[in-house]
């Protein structure tokens, strides 16, 4: 919400929060649904690809849930000490296979990884 300009105009967009709120914009619902339940609702509704950007919890309910066909990290060259862990515990193990990967000219590194079988 702090962008000059809303960079995802025109695509639907879905916030995870604990309760629920009210959008300021009309492509934008916030949603106190679980991820995965939510996610495996949208999967089934006609369009193109889903993306979800989330932190620990959201990734891992989607994970066990065995709903990421694709995963995006985005590795920024900072240390922080502490915060919140890239995934929380979850029950499904999963294999990926790398499909690409883009550096800046800063340190910043995207690795983008498709499920694969697991080993």
């Amino acid at each position: 919400m702090s962008f000059d300009e809303y960079p995802y105009a025109n695509r639907r967009a879905y916030v995870f929060s604990r309760r629920p709120l009210e959008s300021p914009l009309p492509d934008v619902s916030f949603v106190a649904d679980d991820p995965a339940r939510f996610v495996h609702r949208l999967k089934r509704e006609p369009g193109g690809r889903i993306w979800v950007v989330g932190g620990g919890a959201v990734a891992s309910a989607l994970l066990s849930a065995g709903l990421v066909d694709e995963m995006v990290l985005t590795i920024h060259p900072i240390t922080l000490g502490q915060g919140i862990p890239l995934f929380e515990r979850h029950a499904a193990r999963s294999g990926w296979n790398l499909q690409s990967t883009k550096q800046w000219h800063n340190g910043l590194l995207q690795v983008t990884y498709r499920r694969s079988q697991v080993p």
